[in-house]
């Protein structure tokens, strides 16, 4: 293993212990390994190649939150969403800025699975 230094994201170099000056993670060591959620597939201990951290500017958004939905309903809750979602935002004078989107901020495993999750889409408008 080489004990030279990764980049940063924005390109200055990382200090030894494999973070940007701006705290942001570089390397993968395997504290990363052992502390990642499961499902994710093991990268290994070393940096992986090629990945960037983009920064783009804020756009408004107009969301659903939804808590512990069981992930065999979660289809339906889509369609739910979007079905209110557009009409109510249309009354209001906004205009989609960009492509449906959702986050997931929870996720569980097993036969019971359920997430939190955040449906909608950029808008624009008034």
């Amino acid at each position: 293993m080489s004990s030279s230094s990764h980049p940063s994201p924005d390109g200055s170099p990382a200090d030894p212990d494999g973070t940007a000056p701006d705290g942001t993670s570089v390397g993968r060591g395997p504290a990363a390994a052992e502390n990642a959620p499961g499902g994710y597939p093991a990268l290994g201990a070393e940096p992986v190649d090629g990945v960037r951290i983009l920064r783009a500017p804020a756009v408004p958004t107009v969301v659903v939150q939804a808590a512990d939905v069981p992930m065999a309903t979660i289809a339906g809750l889509f369609d739910a969403v979007f079905g209110k979602l557009f009409p109510a935002a249309f009354e209001q004078g906004l205009t989609p800025a960009g492509p449906a989107f959702a986050l997931y901020t929870r996720l569980t495993d097993g036969p019971d699975a359920a997430a939190d999750v955040e449906i909608g889409f950029p808008w624009t408008g008034r």
